[in-house]
């Protein structure tokens, strides 16, 4: 188990050019207009078809139609009762796999990996995050074990890692053998369930650092990293192309994760043991939202235990005061005296970080 524990929210994938929640549905139609994602046309057509046709719930009741997370909650639903205005009971079944489509080639086409010579670099400022736990890893003194826990879907930590020899161990119930453990509570734009063996499978990202196309190797711009494009390739021991879901598994940030306790329970286990033992929690970028009780029940059930709180440190540019509050209200008494909020991005917040440990 790890002394030191990093959790991640969207708001660390900013700075690489991912959207928040409240603005996910902008980018995404913008990507639509511009045409920049022609080979999903049709899965975001139907996802802002039917975010029309709630106009009609929204007479009645309040929905924020411009929050992705508020959407999605509602397509679930839909396809729980079986109920959504001018929708057929197929159109209801298309549209969660429609959103997974939308919300994995949206962060595809927006996150900013970029060239360095003839090889794919990872976002900044994920390549100096990974250096930051490299060195916890090897160089600290005493030496420093570390994990990640992250809500985001992207695929920035485990390419900044991949590209430095380090093997992701995700924990997927014995589909990974890496070593560095990083714990994707929601999903990943790399793992896609097999209909053969009903596991999630990851793909490896590592062979994706230097497989340039000629066009890339002339960018200067940008080079986004799309899974989705090449998911014809796919083949593991087990199953062919036609036996993966062509989807990743991306597990909604709502109420609703009762369908995924059987795909992600060891992912979400590993999350609790980690807090549990963890002396030093680093929270950059995850806001804490309202609605978000997956995280409460995880953080106060998974932190039971005789471990003693060193830090509990916030990371987050958010100038209102809610952000702080709200984790303010989640500690208890023990922790709240280890506690620190920091007003500043992920990229501030690495050399702040690597400060408080010493070298060999």
């Amino acid at each position: 188990m790890a002394r030191n524990v990093f959790i991640l929210g969207a708001g660390a994938s900013r700075e690489g050019g991912a959207p928040l929640m409240f603005d996910f549905l902008d980018v995404a139609r913008d990507l639509l207009r511009r045409n920049r994602v022609s080979d999903a046309r049709e899965s975001f057509e139907r996802v802002f078809r039917s975010i029309s046709a709630l106009q009609r719930v929204h007479s009645k009741s309040q929905l924020d139609m411009n929050n992705i997370e508020s959407v999605f909650a509602a397509f679930e639903m839909a396809q729980i009762i079986g109920s959504l205005p001018e929708h057929s009971p197929a159109d209801i079944d298309a549209l969660v796999p429609a959103m997974r489509v939308m919300i994995a080639r949206t962060i595809e086409e927006q996150l900013r990996f970029h060239r360095s010579q003839d090889r794919r670099e990872a976002p900044q400022p994920y390549w100096h995050f990974a250096d930051l736990l490299l060195f916890l890893q090897n160089e600290a003194l005493p030496r420093e074990d570390s994990c990640v826990i992250t809500f985001n879907y992207d695929l920035a930590v485990d390419f900044a890692l991949a590209r430095r020899g380090v093997n992701v161990k995700y924990s997927l119930d014995g589909t990974d053998s890496g070593n560095y453990p990083l714990l994707k509570l929601h999903g990943s734009l790399n793992w896609f369930l097999c209909n053969t063996c009903d596991k999630i499978i990851p793909w490896d990202v590592t062979p994706f650092g230097a497989n340039l196309t000629p066009q890339e190797m002339t960018s200067n711009d940008h080079i986004p990293l799309r899974l989705s494009a090449v998911l014809w390739q796919w083949n593991h021991v087990q199953a062919m192309v036609h036996d993966v879901v062509k989807q990743p598994v991306l597990v909604p940030p709502t109420w609703n994760k009762a369908e995924y306790q059987k795909l992600l329970a060891s992912v979400w286990r590993r999350a609790a043991n980690e807090l549990q033992t963890a002396e030093n929690i680093y929270v950059i970028g995850f806001s804490l939202p309202p609605t978000d009780e997956f995280f409460r029940h995880l953080y106060s059930l998974g932190t039971v235990g005789d471990a003693v709180l060193e830090r509990f440190w916030v990371i987050d540019p958010d100038s209102t005061g809610g952000v702080e509050e709200r984790f303010r209200r989640l500690l208890g008494p023990g922790a709240e005296q280890r506690f620190a909020f920091f007003k500043e991005t992920f990229g501030a917040a690495i050399p702040r970080i690597r400060k408080l440990y010493k070298t060999k």
